[in-house]
């Protein structure tokens, strides 16, 4: 047999059924023992009923659980496999003796001088002749080592459990799941009685699971349901149209799987729903007689039916039942809208990306606004869509909506859009880097926009100009080297700082490949290369912001930083440098410089550099580093930044973002003094469903993040939500309220 301690020793399997079943991914519950081309090791149906005989030692209480455990597969309707007893013989040993034998080998001469590990062997012989088909199948257990159980005693191996799993073989089934000796195929699933191994006094696997069940049904079929599916406007095929079944399960077959120890197999599945073929084909083997089939496409209306078999037919009886289906198409429905800036409602340029449930990585249609923001997009209706809006720069790169019903009435949709508040250049010479920057952006909380230098071919000159205040820039390298960061693209960061603007430059290799007298680093941040490093621990310079005394380890991310630079101080920069960190190595020393910052002239632009990858970081010390340079102006500066003054001069409750949401959203408010806050969410009634915060505030601006549940945690329905902010403090009291849209 095969189960704990067991090995299997075998050769078998059956002729192969026609059906139009489309070829899906099968992760296997059930194997079927097959030859190379995929023939099913089967017996004929002139074979069946499967006669057995008991060696004429067998002691007389084993016979009712070795009767049981063959009676397990002969009590499934929809499949014609019958055992019965035969009589008993004093063959002793498997051979060609046309004997279906079961023997307990009291002696186990046929398992090595002990201890061995096999319960039980079944060993099937073959043959080709008129089809590759079983002739002959023995059962040899190995009652020296594992005395049988009628009982299933917690010292010994239960009868009925094992016979029920050697008798499967003996049907043409291998084993659950993907280990050893012998083979198993699929997944691993350890109530089956299939399953390849067991422990003494173990009684789990008397009786049949689905996927047992479903392994005999595939290869002497009681039920078999096939057709096709078209459109009826057209008559052609629809491929990839949805088929469920409600009330059975269906079963399908995969391609034969390389062998383990010379023996072929073919996982099969248990599934409920399945997916046409391309020229619209499905069907498959049923487990039920009486059951409901929907079949559905997108664009079409959905047709149900109940399908009814006869009762099973006996042996070699498999009755088919096809069921051809023509769809009607269902109506045009209109997605519309405005695409608008949330702050001064002029219009924003788009394209407008619908998804639908039928392929959700491919686009059902895009349209573009018009010049007023406004989109309107035809499709059909009654289906559920994913709308991912794509705005120009300054604005976010995408906003994205799911699970939006479309009736045939239409659907308006509005979009309120904020520009970003980072603009995240990627240069990493068409690596994956940025996928760390995007994740950690998100994390914290910043509107971002992505430039690629790769795919653009030049600066972010232009998109910088589009933004009426200037954006938090993060340029990072990658582990660009000769070209890491050019005189082009150094021209252009002091553009954006001449412009009174903020950036994060991080790198491996900058430095180090700058041109002598590099304006940007050496004019104005003041920095030059040093020499490489190699350490991976960074510590922070005491009392500064960014640094923070702490120590780091540079691990955890991308796990590419292979030439980090250190840097050394060049006098007579333009700005105000600060030391924030330095390669520490193992002696400490705080000569190698790993990053600064700099403030520009009466604090009018501001810079971090970093000379390695933040992207070498863990999700969280990113996380860190980018709040941390985000924030220093506001803390080092004797004048406020123009872009994120210290204190907010009123009080203010921003449009929530993103808007429309789903599944959450960001909630922005500013005070200007420390005040009694409250921030609550009421339905369009009135009725209070969150508070997100209540009580004491210090001055600044504060987000908070609604999941769209409420206060007991469940989570509401679609619909339009308000917001409201209560505060009072020295500078008064404020009442201020704005509305935002739940989709799902």
């Amino acid at each position: 047999m095969n189960l704990m301690n067991s090995n299997l020793l075998v050769k078998r399997k059956k002729k192969a059924i026609s059906l139009l079943a489309f070829s899906i991914l099968l992760f296997g519950g059930f194997c079927v023992f097959s030859n190379s081309i995929g023939d099913y090791r089967v017996y004929f149906d002139v074979d069946i009923p499967f006669v057995y005989q008991l060696n004429n030692t067998t002691p007389p209480e084993y016979t009712g659980p070795i009767a049981a455990g063959g009676l397990e597969w002969d009590n499934v309707p929809s499949s014609y496999w019958e055992f019965i007893r035969g009589a008993d013989t004093p063959v002793g040993g498997p051979g060609f003796d046309n004997v279906n034998l079961v023997f307990f080998d009291l002696e186990g001469n046929n398992f090595g001088p002990p201890p061995s590990n096999v319960i039980a062997f079944s060993q099937t012989f073959t043959s080709n002749s008129g089809g590759y088909h079983s002739v002959e199948s023995d059962l040899i257990w190995n009652a020296r080592d594992f005395p049988p159980s009628p009982n299933g005693e917690p010292g010994a191996q239960d009868l009925q459990s094992v016979m029920a799993h050697e008798f499967g073989h003996h049907i043409g089934l291998g084993h659950q799941g993907p280990f050893g000796g012998p083979p198993g195929c699929g997944v691993t699933i350890t109530d089956a009685v299939m399953y390849g191994f067991s422990s003494n006094g173990d009684t789990s696997a008397r009786h049949l699971h689905i996927h047992d069940i479903a392994g005999v049904s595939a290869m002497y079929p009681s039920w078999i349901l096939e057709g096709v599916v078209t459109s009826q406007a057209s008559g052609q095929p629809i491929p990839e149209a949805n088929i469920e079944y409600i009330g059975t399960n269906s079963i399908s077959i995969g391609p034969v799987e390389s062998p383990t120890g010379g023996v072929y197999e073919r996982p099969g599945e248990v599934f409920t729903t399945e997916i046409a073929g391309p020229t619209g084909e499905y069907g498959n083997i049923t487990l039920d007689q009486t059951f409901d089939i929907v079949i559905d496409a997108f664009g079409f209306m959905p047709d149900t039916a109940t399908i009814a078999f006869d009762p099973p037919g006996g042996i070699g009886v498999t009755q088919t039942i096809t069921h051809d289906v023509a769809l009607q198409t269902v109506p045009n429905g209109t997605f519309s809208g405005l695409i608008q800036d949330a702050l001064t409602m002029n219009p924003v340029a788009a394209r407008v990306d619908f998804y639908g449930t039928n392929d959700p990585d491919e686009v059902t249609l895009s349209v573009m606004t018009e010049s007023d923001g406004s989109y309107s997009a035809v499709i059909p209706a009654m289906e559920v869509y994913r709308i991912v809006v794509n705005p120009i720069a300054p604005y976010v790169d995408t906003v994205m909506v799911e699970n939006i019903f479309l009736p045939v009435s239409g659907f308006v949709l509005d979009f309120d859009l904020f520009e970003a508040q980072v603009l995240l250049v990627d240069d990493d010479g068409g690596s994956t880097y940025e996928e760390s920057y995007l994740l950690s952006l998100d994390r914290v909380g910043l509107r971002r926009r992505t430039f690629s230098v790769a795919d653009s071919g030049t600066t972010p000159s232009a998109v910088l100009a589009t933004f009426t205040q200037r954006p938090h820039l993060i340029w990072f390298t990658g582990t660009e080297t000769t070209n890491a960061l050019t005189s082009a693209e150094g021209l252009a960061i002091i553009d954006h700082l001449e412009a009174g603007g903020e950036a994060i430059i991080t790198g491996q290799n900058i430095a180090e490949y700058a041109a002598a007298g590099d304006p940007l680093l050496e004019d104005y941040l003041g920095i030059q290369f040093g020499n490489n490093e190699s350490t991976v621990l960074l510590r922070g310079f005491p009392d500064d912001f960014i640094g923070k005394g702490g120590q780091y380890l540079l691990v955890g991310g991308a796990g590419n930083q292979t030439s980090k630079d250190y840097l050394s101080i060049v006098p007579g920069g333009l700005g105000t440098l600060t030391r924030t960190l330095y390669f520490a190595g193992a002696t400490g020393d705080s000569s190698k410089i790993a990053g600064v910052s700099v403030l520009g002239p009466g604090a009018s632009w501001g810079v971090t550099y970093f000379s390695f990858g933040l992207e070498g970081f863990g999700s969280a010390l990113l996380d860190t580093f980018v709040v941390r340079s985000r924030r220093f102006f506001d803390v080092l500066a004797d004048v406020p930044n123009v872009n994120h003054a210290l204190l907010p001069e009123s009080y203010s409750l921003e449009q929530n973002y993103p808007n429309p949401f789903n599944p959450s959203t960001r909630i922005t408010y500013a005070l200007p003094v420390e005040s009694n806050a409250t921030l609550t969410v009421y339905d369009i009634t009135g009725r209070l469903v969150a508070t997100l915060f209540e009580g004491e505030q210090e001055a600044g601006v504060h987000s908070v993040f609604w999941n769209g549940r409420n206060d007991k945690g469940n989570q509401v329905a679609s619909g339009l939500y308000l917001y409201k902010l209560e505060a009072s403090g020295g500078a008064g009291q404020v009442t201020l309220t704005r509305k935002m849209l739940l989709l799902k």
